[in-house]
């Protein structure tokens, strides 16, 4: 599996080296990373898309995941609610929004939103 991340981590790198305002690209190769064990590398891959788009979803929770595995619970959270408040539509009082409500009802059922 090794072989196929590195593969990828190839494959996305040659694209950036010539189209580098995608931040999904950055996300894919900070996936491939994290697949390796590489959480720095991976982070900072993250960190670029953020860069290019504050409101990549991906990237702040792959970035979560990475704060969480170095039990950094602090900034894994802050990933976290980065998403709800900039992507999922949540309220100034910290509240989804009710379509945002219905969506993450919908898609995580066992999630208990006031």
């Amino acid at each position: 599996q090794a072989v196929e991340f590195d593969a990828a981590i190839r494959y996305y790198r040659t694209i950036l080296a010539n189209v580098r305002h995608l931040p999904l690209l950055y996300i894919r190769v900070g996936d491939a990373f994290t697949g390796l064990g590489e959480p720095d590398s991976a982070m900072g891959y993250y960190r670029m898309a953020v860069g290019l788009d504050s409101a990549a979803v991906e990237a702040h929770l792959g970035m979560a995941d990475i704060y969480s595995g170095r039990t950094e619970f602090r900034a894994a959270r802050e990933c976290v609610e980065r998403v709800f408040r900039t992507v999922m539509g949540v309220t100034e009082a910290g509240l989804p929004s009710p379509g945002t409500r219905r969506t993450l009802t919908r898609k995580c059922p066992l999630l208990i939103i006031r």
